[in-house]
């Protein structure tokens, strides 16, 4: 497009943007008309279809013989039978010439594009409020290539968003030469169409480019749609002057949805520049795109989308408040650097040849509590042999101990663990069973507590034949499990306080006995988090939560089979291992001082295939924790800790003897196993089936796998977390986890291929409000000051698969070490109002100024002409020679060389003005021949020694300054020069010591 024309197209996009997306409830029959719109004829047949449904498809094959199949628009239920519109009549500004069937370009549109407007858009979602959107990109082969969402700054409320600043969005797309191809919003409540206000928004649009289109997004309803004008609607909404919400005539249709037969919108196929992808959300505005079991999806999981989006992820409560939107830019790569889904060194080069070291050796001691007998038998025993009964707020309060008591009457109480048998007496055949039976020994909240999930659970979710076979066969045993606690854990289980180093090693069967107690709700004190309760600083541990979540949600159903089928495992055949559950706390007095850190950055793989779980075997995981570990495992929460809880559910335990994480301490699990398949995220969540774990175990019969929790601040404000105090904050925090195990020193290592290695990824950037490129630059620093290399897992964000691998090239190329890049992250805070730049971007400038300063720095240092990067000689401050030295090098110069050496010219003391141009300057001139020259030419270089930088390598003549009138000079008062060093030129002074030698 022309300059002019894309000007000329902006003023009018502004002009209708400043009451973008205001609309209001249309009536049914408006409604209609756009569903009634007849499709025009259909594309090709080998183009692809974007789906409009939330949930995933499967993306096609690689390209072959056969034609990929079509991803279809959920069908219309409204029959079109009006007649169709033709659209090759609507010419085409930018093409004189178009190979399209109807004299329109395609438009190339990301499959990812409403999943990762949605994303973005959902804070401002949950809280009713819409958010727009600008579709920027390309013209490649005559297609219209979405290749960027642009998010501008706005307001908004429940029916409408106001674009502020968008010479912002206007200068971004001149800078990357970008037009625009349309515009998305959201309708958080209502569903997808297009109001009065939005038509003539769109008309402006499409004016000016005529394959604009209009995507409008309803989460509520799971609704994508793709609009157009209609040639009617076009004429008529140009020509229409009224303002706000009114009516338009219903017919002829003004809009029509872009659908099958007339879509202009398709998913390229694997040899194209843009991928096919499947998408999906969770509650946290985290994405992530799903995997599919056939390997050849891999050539499918990259978009060629960039998002300008909003970096705090604040939203807007009222047309008053506005969001603050920064831009998180990327560069558009080629379709072969696009393909790759990794970065870096390799994974199995991070990967030990040997099980690492990560945690204590099963041994008691006083900062170790086991509570199995040592040394251990294939088959581990508990200890002690009889059991210890401690009822103290320094151990867990067991349900089995003589000093639980629950009231039956209001002056009368009983055993608790009389009466958890006596509820589990008689066969449990029904959920509601079950829920009488847990109310026994729980009466105070036998009114509060409503199992909902779990009745829907096992009435509606599972098969009849599924639910009768637990009752049957898996609870009694769990039942069994359960009542065996005394038998099983014999010891005092201490509580991981704050402010202390400890570990507790427990065996597989005995978290197996403690977990089917808080299935049945059985642990006393643990059943409310009122701030004056004894346990208000640790997370709940009993199963009511997870049973009584309102609204039965998809993925609490999903964990429920999670742990249904741990226990089926676990009673039909107890695994034999050991699981340890080590606090770290680092006092204040041995955190690292960063701003002196000397190490440089460890070696990295990024990437955007695999998970941590799946992937880093081998390696320190990381799980991005809640300071209240497990977060909402036991509720409605289901994002990346919480899905590693329930898939491997021994994790769980953790939650009934481990206080609330401080700012300088990490909670490491050693030894976990994997009992679950799974896929999805969030809302998405699905179990998919039982895995067997294969993962070796160590001498102590622990799987070789350690799970570091660290969790992450929670940034209500996200310009916060690039505070100095913030930044100390994060790095203290990963430093707990990451230097657990390691003999961490100052960090003096630069990418040592050491058998350690964290597989990590976007800590703390989901609902906690984290910067991705601040985060990932400070698990580098960390993972650099504690001798680990770094496996870096983005999941769907390919962009930054690209970003970070060159970020950090770029620093290890410029040899940063951690104490610079925490100064430069320092600064940054400063720069974010003036300069409204990413981090990363900011870092490659600064860094790049500061290479530039020390090279200046260095030029001046060094004379005209001398090469910086040697090591300078050090120079003798007495060079000076006898006369007789003088006298003997010239008796072995022959008569060219004297003659070469004939005259020295110097400058007088006392400069004068320079003369003018062409007036030869004032000299004074010596010969070399007579004695007297021979001294004074001998004094001359002697004062002035120490400014000759280039003398030692190169000069027939120099110009030496006459510091003083005084021409005397005592040859004694001079010093024999150092020996020349081999092949060096030959200087003055060289010529003289030869003779003298002769």
């Amino acid at each position: 497009m022309a300059r002019a024309e894309e000007e000329e197209r902006r003023a009018a996009v502004a002009k209708a943007r400043s009451v973008t997306s205001q609309r209001r409830n249309v009536p049914a029959d408006g409604w209609s008309l756009a569903k009634s719109v007849t499709p025009v004829p259909p594309l090709p047949a080998d183009l692809l279809y974007p789906s409009d449904e939330l949930s995933n498809h499967t993306p096609p094959p690689p390209a072959s013989s056969n034609k990929p199949p079509a991803v279809i628009p959920s069908s219309d239920p409204v029959k079109d039978n009006r007649p169709g519109i033709d659209r090759s009549k609507k010419p085409s500004m930018l093409s004189a010439v178009n190979t399209s069937r109807h004299a329109l370009r395609t438009v190339v549109v990301p499959g990812c594009l409403m999943q990762k407007f949605l994303s973005i858009a959902s804070a401002n979602t949950r809280n009713n409020i819409e958010t727009c959107g600008i579709l920027g990109g390309v013209l490649e082969y005559n297609k219209l290539v979405v290749t960027h969402l642009l998010v501008p700054l706005q307001s908004g409320k429940s029916d409408a968003c106001i674009t502020q600043k968008e010479e912002q969005i206007f200068d971004y797309q001149d800078q990357n030469e970008l037009v625009t191809f349309g515009w998305i919003h959201t309708h958080p409540t209502q569903t997808a169409f297009l109001s009065s206000v939005d038509l003539h928004t769109h008309c402006s649009y499409q004016l000016l480019m005529p394959e604009a289109i209009a995507v409008v997004c309803a989460p509520k309803y799971k609704d994508n749609q793709f609009f157009c004008l209609t040639p009617y609607g076009v004429d008529y909404i140009a020509s229409c002057r009224q303002t706000g919400f009114h009516p338009h005539p219903s017919e002829p249709p003004l809009f029509m949805l872009i659908k099958k037969k007339d879509i202009v919108l398709y998913i390229s196929t694997s040899n194209s520049p843009l991928a096919s992808n499947s998408c999906t959300m969770n509650e946290d505005n985290e994405h992530r795109i799903d995997d599919d079991d056939d390997s050849n999806s891999k050539e499918h999981k990259n978009s060629k989308l960039n998002c300008l989006r909003p970096k705090d992820g604040t939203s807007v409560t009222s047309s008053d408040v506005k969001n603050k939107f920064s831009f998180e830019k990327s560069r558009i790569t080629s379709s072969e650097s696009e393909s790759l889904t990794w970065r870096g060194v390799s994974l199995n080069s991070l990967k030990s040849s040997k099980s690492p070291n990560w945690s204590p050796a099963v041994c008691p001691k006083e900062s170790h509590t086991v509570l199995v007998k040592v040394p251990l038998k294939s088959i581990p025993e508990p200890y002690p042999d009889r059991p210890v009964d401690v009822w103290d707020k320094d151990h867990v309060r067991m349900p089995c101990s003589l000093h639980s008591l629950s009231p039956i009457s209001k002056t009368e109480l009983r055993k608790r663990w009389e009466l958890i048998n006596a509820a589990y007496s008689k066969p449990i055949t029904s959920s509601h069973q079950l829920e009488a039976a847990i109310h026994s020994y729980n009466t105070k909240y036998a009114q509060r507590w409503n199992f909902e999930s779990l009745h829907f659970f096992f009435s509606k979710t599972l098969e009849e034949e599924e639910s009768d076979y637990f009752f049957a066969q898996v609870l009694p045993q769990i039942i069994k499990l359960a009542l065996s606690l005394p038998e099983i854990v014999t010891g005092a289980i201490p509580l991981l306080r704050k402010h202390k180093t400890h570990s507790i090693t427990l065996s597989q069967k005995q978290i197996a006995s403690l977990l089917a107690n808080a299935f049945l709700c059985t642990f006393p004190r643990r059943n409310t988090a009122k701030s004056l309760s004894e346990y208000s600083s640790f997370p709940d541990i009993n199963f009511n939560r997870l049973f009584s979540a309102v609204g039965r949600q998809d993925n609490i159903q999903e964990k429920l089979k999670c742990l249904i089928n741990y226990f089926r495992r676990v009673c039909s055949k107890c695994p034999d291992g050991l699981v340890t559950f080590s606090r770290h706390y680092v006092p204040s007095n041995q955190l690292p001082v960063w701003n002196k850190s000397k190490a440089e950055l460890p070696l990295l793989h990024v990437t955007s295939d695999g998970t941590i779980e799946d992937q880093g075997s081998g390696m320190l995981q990381l799980d991005f924790a809640n300071k209240y570990i497990g977060g909402g495992v036991l509720g409605r929460g289901c994002v990346q800790e919480e899905i590693r809880f329930i898939i491997c559910p021994e994790l769980i335990v953790a939650r009934l003897f481990t206080e609330c994480l401080d700012d300088t301490e990490a909670l490491i699990i050693t030894g976990v196993e994997r009992y679950n398949l799974y896929s999805g995220y969030g809302s998405t969540f699905t179990w998919t089936g039982n895995v067997v774990d294969r993962t070796p175990r160590d001498q102590y019969g622990r799987k070789s796998c350690a799970l570091i929790a660290i969790d992450a601040f929670n940034f209500q404000r996200a310009m916060k977390q690039y505070s100095p105090h913030c930044i100390n904050r994060e790095l203290n925090k990963a430093y707990a986890g990451f230097s657990w195990g390691s003999n961490s020193n100052s960090g003096s290592r630069s990418g040592s291929s050491g058998s350690r290695c964290v597989a990590t990824g976007n800590w703390g950037c989901g609902a906690f409000g984290g910067d991705v490129q601040l985060k990932a630059l400070l698990q580098l620093m960390v993972a650099a000051h504690t001798n680990n290399n770094v496996a870096y897992f983005t999941l769907i964000d390919s962009p930054m698969t690209r970003q970070l691998a060159d970020m950090h090239q770029f620093l290890v190329e410029a040899r940063v070490t951690v104490g610079s890049l925490w100064r430069l992250l320092g600064e940054y805070e400063g720069t974010i109002d003036a300069e409204e730049v990413d981090l990363f971007t900011y870092v490659y400038s600064a860094v790049s100024r500061n290479q530039v300063a020390q090279a200046e720095k260095l030029d001046i240092e060094t004379s005209p002409g001398e090469d910086a990067s040697k090591p300078k000689e050090g120079k003798d401050k007495n060079m000076g020679l006898s006369t007789d030295e003088m006298s003997s090098i010239l008796a072995e110069m022959d008569e060219e060389e004297k003659m070469d050496l004939d005259e020295v010219t110097t400058k007088r003391p006392e400069e004068k003005p320079a003369p003018a141009k062409g007036e030869p300057m004032e000299v004074k001139t010596y010969s070399l021949k007579s004695r007297e020259g021979q001294e004074l030419c001998l004094r001359k270089q002697n004062d002035s020694w120490t400014r000759i930088e280039k003398s030692k390598e190169d000069f027939t003549a120099t110009e030496i300054v006459d510091d003083s009138p005084d021409t005397s000079f005592t040859s004694e008062s001079v010093t024999k020069t150092s020996k020349k060093q081999p092949g060096m030129k030959r200087k003055i002074s060289d010529y003289f010591n030869t003779v003298q030698r002769s």
